[in-house]
């Protein structure tokens, strides 16, 4: 419910991120017990993620699509070079 009025009100980004710093340090302090287990979860389950494969994906997915772009931008920078050849100076 805060943090709806305050995005209404138009509160930047990091005043938002310094209020949930906040509020995370705040149940950390209270609930210590509660906020190490959530940590613990959160972290397992980021674990879970299969980050090799994700970042294998995106590295295969940018080498197929270097020799495409790089052939474009070539062509391109031809076409530069002979339209400024054919015009007069």
């Amino acid at each position: 419910m805060i943090m709806e009025l305050q995005t209404q009100q138009g509160v930047s980004s990091s005043d938002q991120l310094d209020v949930w710093l906040d509020r995370a340090d705040e149940y950390a302090r209270h609930e210590p017990v509660k906020a190490v287990i959530s940590a613990f979860g959160a972290g397992f389950l980021i674990n879970l993620l299969p980050v090799g494969a994700i970042v294998g994906a995106i590295t295969g997915i940018a080498f197929a699509m270097a020799r495409p772009v790089l052939l474009f931008l070539g062509l391109l920078k031809a076409c530069d070079l002979a339209r400024s050849a054919s015009k007069p100076q």
